[in-house]
């Protein structure tokens, strides 16, 4: 482990150990390979080659290290449930095929109300989906599946609430424009990939107000991804972090030598770096305490401080 890794993960340690967030027991996720801890890798652990994703990917999850609702979890002092699935979309299917089939965050949600009935009223339920009802065939050029896929979501959400739950963490889905893979392809699908988003978005936060206003006693806390990065992602930059290719090249099968400083695991998944911006982003959103922003803050803060070390220091050889 070189010098950068252990002193960054000293100060992360230190920023991010906190009390429970007063009124929650745990945070419940459901969504994709963004949120997967290793349960697509459990699954499918069965196959000559082993559970997908296998090395160097870390530990069954789409990214290099930890994701962000770990991170947020570790934040808030917060146990962590996820029943996130690489591939996921956001009703029953899966990127993966029909041998997949079943995973999706709408199936999730069923198969956990099934052997937790009442819902925990005091649970955190971070639902994190949409990018792989794009990703399925066409889909990105496809002007109507968000309509579709919002719906889902907010169908998730009114089931869960159906089943007692009562506050809930949506991200918004990420700018699909802005990955290494659609950033390394044409025009045109760069600015479906952006429609599409905005799109989907759209939709989906028109309904959160909807249900926001309509369901009594519940709590929708949505946090604008797209709006996040588009601000945090210049001044990632302007510190030397590349955030525009992959640090694994997955047809070469080549690994980055400097993995802290990419934003991009591979061509859709951010790195650890990435995850734990994301993840100390969302933890401010939902401690108010000292005051909201101040978590996130200081994490970019060291973040930047970090990189800039990084960048500086001579290069051993």
């Amino acid at each position: 482990m070189n010098g950068f890794r252990k002193l960054l993960g000293a100060m992360l340690l230190a920023c991010v150990a906190a009390p429970a967030v007063a009124g929650y027991s745990q945070i419940v996720a459901f969504g994709d390979s963004l949120s997967d801890t290793g349960n697509l890798f459990r699954l499918t652990s069965f196959l000559p080659t082993g559970g997908v994703p296998g090395e160097p990917y870390f530990q069954g999850r789409f990214s290099n290290g930890q994701l962000a609702v770990e991170s947020m979890a570790s934040a808030l002092g917060l146990p962590l449930n996820s029943l996130a699935f690489g591939g996921a979309q956001t009703g029953p299917g899966n990127e993966g095929g029909a041998l997949l089939y079943g995973t999706g965050v709408s199936s999730q949600i069923q198969r956990y109300e099934a052997s937790n009935r009442p819902l925990d009223a005091n649970a955190l339920y971070f639902l994190w989906a949409g990018p792989n009802d794009f990703y399925t065939g066409n889909n990105i050029y496809s002007t109507t599946t968000y309509l579709t896929s919002s719906s889902n979501m907010l169908n998730n959400i009114r089931n869960l609430y159906d089943h007692g739950a009562r506050d809930f963490f949506v991200p918004l889905m990420p700018d699909l424009g802005q990955t290494p893979q659609a950033l390394s392809s044409s025009a045109s699908y760069q600015n479906a990939a952006r429609a599409r988003t905005q799109e989907y978005n759209g939709a989906l936060s028109t309904g959160l107000q909807g249900l926001s206003a309509s369901l009594p006693g519940v709590s929708i806390l949505v946090f604008d991804t797209p709006a996040f990065m588009q601000k945090t992602v210049p001044e990632l930059a302007a510190a030397g972090l590349d955030v525009t290719d992959a640090c694994y090249d997955t047809k070469m099968e080549s690994v980055c030598g400097f993995q802290e400083q990419y934003l991009f695991w591979d061509n859709v998944h951010p790195t650890n770096t990435g995850h734990w911006i994301l993840g100390q982003a969302f933890a401010s959103a939902v401690q108010a305490v000292p005051e909201p922003g101040v978590i996130y803050m200081e994490a970019l803060g060291l973040i930047l401080m970090m990189l800039l070390w990084a960048r500086r220091r001579p290069r051993q050889r």
